[in-house]
């Protein structure tokens, strides 16, 4: 079964009301070029798309879909952590682990990603005692080094 894009979704209710693209711009006070573009291109932001389905008249719920349980976050190969870095709080119970390397020297590299969507290392060393220590990445970084991990 096809999903529906958020496009399609819309266009189908707009069809279901009778009001035109043109009706929904002047609406959502943006021109209607601006509209059919989204519209063609699927390129509707999340707040847009809410907007037009209020201004339809309409809601989105979310619900948890039948009796399927719902995901357990993945615990990470590191101890369990919490480290500030530059005013960052960086959890590794609250984030997920992505990937980890074992180092030469015994100790450990772990990527996470954490709730803002932000991805760090988790570096592990265990001499002269065990201490792990973070290295937040941006988004290429972070796929450099899942690259390595493998």
């Amino acid at each position: 079964m096809m999903q529906k894009t958020a496009a399609e979704m819309l266009a189908e209710l707009l069809k279901d009301c009778g009001v035109s693209q043109r009706k929904l711009a002047e609406s959502m006070g943006c021109s209607p070029q601006v509209i059919n573009s989204r519209f063609r291109n699927n390129a509707f932001k999340a707040d847009d798309w809410l907007y037009a389905i209020r201004l339809l008249g309409y809601q989105v719920t979310l619900e948890p879909e039948g009796d399927s349980p719902r995901m357990e976050r993945r615990q990470g190969v590191c101890p369990k952590f919490k480290k500030v870095v530059d005013g960052t709080t960086y959890d590794s119970r609250k984030a997920t682990p992505i990937c980890h390397r074992w180092l030469s020297d015994g100790g450990l590299q772990e990527l996470y990603q954490n709730e803002e969507g932000r991805h760090f290392i988790a570096n592990l060393t265990t001499w002269p005692q065990i201490e792990v220590t973070i290295l937040p990445c941006t988004d290429d970084e972070a796929k450099d080094f899942s690259g390595i991990c493998g």
